[in-house]
């Protein structure tokens, strides 16, 4: 947000997926002459700022910076949820005076609906904008002690295995991933070896 080489900017976690869902909803907002932009799209989604789900033009807020420095100095929250603190008491004063919101849910803040858009490629009846990718695991048994790592591979076809340690408890590895990974392991598209 100092950067001034770039005008606007999106705010999104490094775990959730982008959808032609968010892609209308930007774009429907670079052309609606507002200066911030903000979804919700669950109805756990009750922040009056997300930190994941928003974004806005570098040229309206003072130094970043020296705002969250500020803010931390005084902030006593809980250290979990401080950037939502930090956006609700030192950002949004601004950002509420020219934003467009998009949020079916609540349809806070003078809201709209999503725009129309193409079929979202994931899985619609799990998928919501700002979805947590990894929020599944798959696990097996493991002859390593509670507490030690179990190297697990993840190949598809024709491509190099990718692999990952997964965490050992009770006799049993267990690892994160992307919901789409999964599927494609169930399917036979992927399999998983363990090392």
């Amino acid at each position: 947000m100092d950067d001034p080489s770039v005008d606007r900017f999106l705010v999104r976690d490094a775990d959730s997926l982008l959808s032609e869902r968010e892609v209308a909803a930007v774009d429907e907002w670079l052309a609606s002459g507002r200066r911030f932009h903000h979804m919700r799209d669950y109805f756990t989604h009750t922040e009056l700022l997300l930190p994941a789900m928003w974004g806005g033009c570098t040229s309206v807020i003072p130094s970043v910076t020296t705002l969250i420095e500020s803010f931390l100095s005084g902030d006593q929250g809980a250290a979990r949820f401080t950037d939502q603190y930090f956006l609700r008491a030192a950002l949004w004063p601004t950002v509420r005076e020219s934003i467009l919101n998009h949020d079916e849910t609540f349809g806070f803040h003078d809201a709209k609906p999503f725009p129309d858009h193409p079929p979202i490629r994931w899985r619609a009846t799990q998928f919501r904008v700002g979805s947590n990718a990894a929020y599944q695991s798959i696990s097996g048994e493991s002859a390593r002690p509670s507490g030690s790592r179990q190297q697990v591979e993840l190949a598809h076809a024709n491509e190099p295995p990718v692999a990952d340690d997964a965490h050992v408890h009770l006799g049993k590895w267990t690892l994160t991933m992307p919901f789409f990974l999964i599927d494609e392991i169930r399917s036979g598209q992927a399999r998983v070896a363990v090392r």
